[in-house]
């Protein structure tokens, strides 16, 4: 597998934010993973930043580190979130 792994946390910075964008475009472009470290800073390493950032790049493949967060509430909004916005791009994974 190749990919990208995105840890907004060590980098302080949201994976939506323009910073990334040619990097996921990238990944877009070549149908690449991106492993995007979710946690529970919200406010920059919060699943839903994931989740845009996969919505916005629908031709790359998003894989959630820690199935979208460290507590269960946010795995399972997570999944929601996805399965609400029929998202087929995006998978989580539970480390």
């Amino acid at each position: 597998m190749t990919g990208l792994k995105i840890h907004p946390s060590l980098a302080r910075i949201r994976i939506t934010d323009d910073a990334y964008r040619p990097y996921l475009d990238h990944a877009e472009d070549l149908g690449l993973v991106v492993l995007v470290h979710c946690g529970r800073w919200a406010e920059i390493a919060g699943w839903a930043h994931a989740i845009d950032a996969a919505q916005r790049h629908p031709g790359a493949r998003f894989l959630c580190a820690h199935a979208g967060g460290d507590t269960p509430p946010n795995a399972t909004n997570a999944a929601l979130a996805v399965k609400e916005r029929g998202l087929a791009n995006v998978w989580f994974e539970f480390s």
